[in-house]
């Protein structure tokens, strides 16, 4: 179905609005509300929080004039249920809405169709679909989350154009420029947590905060791979600032020594959060670990870690997409320190494709963009 050069126009406005709360909404999905009447904007709405209102119920409370008779354009169908808040649905028939017009269907098998319904049978006409391949992208991570009960994973990294992020003395410092770090800044900003391993955290001693100099900076959970709690033996800036920005250790260990416990108890009065999973292979297995954070309501990770870090992810497939900073730099050897470390693909063949890769300049290096799987929305 053709859409009208209005409706889009109108959708893409809430698409924006949207973008808001897209750093601090999570679980919950991204979600922006427009009500136009006389091709006018009367209201607008963004749903900022989890158990806060709605887009919808935010546009309707802050409209300038009566809503009677004017059209809503809301990024997600509005919901018919009784959550942390009442149903929308409700308030827009009560509010003589004559139109609706959504981006996308809410995938959430509370949702997933019924609030369309409800507003049908109210007599209100519906449009379906305006702008749904840039609602969907934008809600990439709710839709994953919502649908696996496992978080989006975007796997970031920084490198010179023949694929190293350190040189054989481990230099890196820095391989992307300045706007590039401030870019990875508002990936951290929107993320429920951040994952590295014990050696990331033990040799380049990050802070992994989001610091776009603002004191509205949401920081997320700080989660660190670290099957023997090494790092209860040193003071890093992970453990020392637990307090401040939360920090997660997680071990796979089988077994639960004397030792092991002595640093349990050593970093939880640091404040740091110690997490023990199945054991695996001697490591933390990716796809449990996923479950685990998924149950925690982490919605979107953002993986850190170095080559070893980067390369289990991968590998274990809980990858959706791949952030890649470039720089226009060789190492011009083959003894630094590679994006991944560990056994690659045995042919070309068995390689890890990547889909709609998209490349953007940022000064002198480039940020490509690529998804592990064949995204419909993005064709």
């Amino acid at each position: 179905m053709k859409h009208s050069k209005t409706d889009i126009r109108f959708m893409e406005m809430a698409l924006v609005l949207a973008e808001t709360g897209a750093a601090t909404v999570s679980p919950n999905p991204i979600v922006g509300a427009i009500i136009v009447k006389e091709n006018r904007v009367i209201g607008k709405g963004v749903h900022l929080f989890a158990g806060g209102s709605h887009a919808e119920i935010v546009a309707l409370e802050s409209c300038t004039e009566s809503p009677e008779g004017a059209t809503l354009y809301i990024t997600l169908e509005p919901c018919d249920h009784t959550g942390l808040t009442g149903p929308c649905t409700k308030q827009i028939i009560e509010a003589k809405i004559q139109r609706v017009v959504v981006a996308m269907e809410d995938p959430n098998p509370l949702v997933q169709g019924k609030g369309i319904r409800r507003l049908r049978e109210a007599g209100i006409t519906v449009v379906e679909n305006v702008c749904l391949p840039k609602a969907l992208q934008q809600n990439e991570s709710f839709v994953h989350y919502i649908t696996t009960q496992t978080p989006f994973v975007m796997l970031k990294c920084a490198s010179t154009l023949d694929g190293f992020i350190a040189t054989r003395t481990g230099d890196s410092k820095w391989i992307s420029n300045t706007d590039s770090r401030k870019m990875a800044h508002l990936f951290r900003h929107r993320a429920d947590a951040i994952l590295v391993g014990k050696n990331t955290a033990l040799q380049d001693n990050p802070l992994l905060t989001t610091r776009l100099g603002s004191k509205k900076d949401k920081q997320p959970i700080r989660i660190v791979l670290d099957n023997d709690l090494f790092l209860a033996t040193t003071d890093i800036h992970l453990t020392t600032t637990a307090k401040e920005a939360p920090t997660w250790i997680v071990s796979g260990k089988e077994k639960e020594s004397s030792e092991f416990m002595s640093r349990k108890k050593s970093l939880e009065e640091k404040g740091v959060r110690v997490v023990r999973l199945p054991y695996g292979t001697g490591k933390v297995s990716f796809p449990d670990l996923m479950k685990y954070l998924g149950s925690q309501k982490i919605t979107r990770l953002l993986v850190e870690g170095g080559g070893e870090i980067a390369h289990s992810a991968l590998w274990s497939g809980v990858v959706q997409k791949i952030i890649w900073f470039l720089t226009p730099q060789v190492l011009g050897g083959n003894n630094g320190i590679s994006v991944f470390q560990g056994d690659g693909a045995k042919t070309i063949l068995n390689c890890p494709k990547l889909y709609h890769a998209s490349f953007l300049p940022i000064e002198e290096n480039w940020m490509v963009t690529a998804y592990t799987s064949p995204q419909s929305f993005l064709r």
